[in-house]
Order: structure tokens, then sequence, then C-alpha cells
């Protein structure tokens, strides 16, 4: 639920039906309806998305880009979404929402239906951090909680009795034994603002 509601989706304003021959040329890719076309060839189709963004931090100078992605959790048969990132808070183009087919076929969105979805992304934060490998007994406390989980997973999976029930320690914030995570904060939903029109 956190990744779908991970930002903002834009939505096509008509149907839009699209068909890939599997030619690797722009001529292989059909369109009807939508803001979609035939740009790159390969089976590629590509949106026009109809928005210039800006992200910056009115506080900082710190660069923020924009992660451009397919809605989440949201799979299309035969068609796969394109991801990209784009440093929107200097660039003076839009971009494009590109789709690659998987296969010869034929895919249709529905009018209103998402097809891009975009969230902001500090740069350089990627760059300054410092990954580790390290065994999970060099924190005592984190194995036995672990081997906690472990043994309650094996148990509920095994469970006759399980039926479409889940587990919710993780849900609800809490470790297997039933103890709160502690003081980090834990997130079920996100309410992102709706963007707003400036006059």
């Amino acid at each position: 639920m956190i990744a779908n509601q991970h930002g903002w989706t834009i939505h096509t304003p008509a149907a839009c039906a699209a068909t890939w021959t599997g030619d690797p040329s722009t001529q292989g890719l059909t369109v009807h309806g939508g803001p979609a076309i035939s740009h790159f060839g390969s089976g590629v189709l590509t949106w026009h998305v109809p928005y210039l963004f800006r992200t910056a931090d009115p506080n900082t100078d710190v660069p923020w880009s924009l992660y451009v992605k397919g809605p989440a959790n949201t799979p299309k048969d035969g068609i796969i979404p394109l991801e990209g990132v784009v440093e929107t808070d200097w660039a003076s183009a839009t971009f494009t929402m590109n789709w690659l087919f998987t296969r010869p076929c034929s895919v249709i969105w529905a009018p209103d239906e998402a097809y891009c979805h975009v969230f902001p992304v500090q740069r350089g934060t990627l760059d300054q951090a410092v990954p580790e490998i390290r065994s999970v007994t060099d924190d005592p406390e984190l194995a036995d909680r672990y081997r906690e989980w472990s043994l309650s997973r094996g148990k509920f999976n095994g469970s006759p009795a399980r039926g479409n029930d889940w587990e919710k320690h993780y849900h609800q914030g809490r470790h297997s034994d039933g103890c709160p995570a502690g003081t980090m904060s834990h997130q079920t939903r996100l309410r992102v603002p709706p963007f707003k029109e400036m006059t």
C-alpha cells in the first residue's frame, strides 16, 4: 500500500489501444487514442507527459530529481513500464513515459487509467551511502529477533488452520513476540497532498 501511495499518478485523458506486430521499426507499433505514439521503435510505446515538472526545496539548495515509473503494483499483460530519473530541478524540457512490449500483442488503457507514477528523490544520497555486508550475529539482539521471527513464520506457514489469514506483526509495527518496534516511526499509509492549481 505504501508503494501504491508513494507519489502521484498521471492518467490518460481517453482510452488508448496499442498493437505491436513484432516489427522493430516504428511502423510495427500502431496506436489509437490517448497521448501515446510509436517514437523509438523496438516495441516501445511512448506517452507524452503534459507537464513541465519543477522540483525544488525552497529552504535549501539540495538538488531533487523525479523518479518516473509505471503505476505501482499494476501489471499489464504483454507490456512493461520502463523507469527513469529526471533532473527536474533544472530541466527545461518535458519527458516521456515509455512502456516496452514483451511480445507481439495488443494492450488497452481505459479512460482515466494511470500510465505514469512519479515521486521526488534527493540527488546524491546513494553516492554518499556506505553499504556493508555483515553477519547478523554482529548484533545479538537483532539475531535473536530474527530467529524468533523465522520460527514464528515457519510455524505459521505450516499451520493447517491458517486459511487465508496472515501474520500482521510488520503491518502493526511490532516484532513477532508482540513487542513494539521502538522509537522508529512506522507508517501504514501515506497521505500525499494533491497538486493545486496556482492562479
